[in-house]
């Protein structure tokens, strides 16, 4: 439901374009935004389309649990975004 990315493996080209995403999204309030920079891990983390109405849906209907091939304090940022 989502994609992570840490600073380092982008290239100036690509950070500059998440920057600019970025910046597009600044006024949104953080629940409505797709892009997210983690600066616990320096990882810029995307949420892919719908995936909040999925949830909020979801969340209604079942518990939901985290999995996730990462660490627990990932798992644990993830969950709060």
């Amino acid at each position: 439901l989502l994609n992570s990315i840490k600073v380092t493996d982008l290239s100036p080209e690509e950070l500059e374009a998440i920057k600019r995403v970025s910046d597009q999204e600044a006024h949104l309030p953080v629940s409505k935004r797709t892009l997210h920079y983690v600066p616990e891990l320096n990882m810029w983390t995307k949420l892919r389309p719908g995936v909040q109405n999925f949830l909020d849906i979801t969340s209604r209907l079942y518990n939901l649990h985290v999995y996730t091939m990462g660490t627990k304090v990932y798992a644990h940022l993830m969950a709060g975004i």
